[in-house]
């Protein structure tokens, strides 16, 4: 069965779907100028306790967070489409509040052989 290469490129590794903070499934990711990246519950713990800081290299993103939350633009629409076409079982476990990955460490894309 031939697979779109768009949709093949883009399930490369499934750590590159994962938060650096919370080490889950990214929801609604945030991507800040720094091209660091979180899901938008981390970011927002982040901001309350970090004082507008990127957590991983401390880049200050105070101006940044403001104008994209102002502007509705703080979530990358594009890549949390795609997390949610690759992954339609585990957003919505995680968005219903089910944060434990441990019965299932790899993640595999939807329509994939794992």
């Amino acid at each position: 069965m031939a697979v779109n290469k768009a949709f093949k490129a883009s399930i490369c590794s499934a750590s590159e779907y994962k938060c650096v903070i919370c080490l889950q499934l990214l929801i609604e990711p945030v991507v800040l100028p720094c091209k660091h990246e979180m899901c938008k519950p981390c970011f927002r713990k982040n901001v309350e306790e970090a004082n507008f800081v990127c957590p991983m290299c401390r880049k200050r993103i105070a101006s940044w967070a403001r104008k994209c939350i102002r502007e509705g633009t703080l979530v990358d629409q594009n890549r949390w489409n795609l997390i949610q076409k690759l992954f339609p079982k585990k957003c919505l476990k995680r968005l219903q509040g089910d944060d434990d990955d441990s019965e299932d460490e790899v993640m595999y894309p939807l329509g994939s052989d794992g």
